[in-house]
């Protein structure tokens, strides 16, 4: 694929002043650089599943968490008991 960008001359002198610096031409350098860039784009981008493998997620999560044979105290009182000691 071959795109044309103007870019300022002072942007495309930094340019090719990096690509020298790596021996690579322009071209190269911009297409790594453009590829780098959508990798890292797409890790932070949770992948797509199911309705029945979300729903599986959830019944595992919620099985690491044991049901009480007890009622917990979970007032504001409680939880802050002793702090202002």
């Amino acid at each position: 694929m071959s795109v044309n960008i103007d870019l300022p001359a002072d942007v495309e002198n930094i340019l090719r002043r990096r690509a020298a610096a790596v021996g690579e031409d322009l071209a190269s350098f911009l297409s790594q650089l453009v590829t780098e860039s959508l990798v890292e784009d797409d890790e932070g981008v949770p992948e797509a599943i199911s309705e029945v493998e979300l729903a599986q997620r959830l019944d595992a999560w919620i099985a690491l968490h044991p049901v009480l044979d007890r009622v917990v105290d979970d007032s504001r009182e409680s939880i802050y008991a002793g702090l202002n000691e």
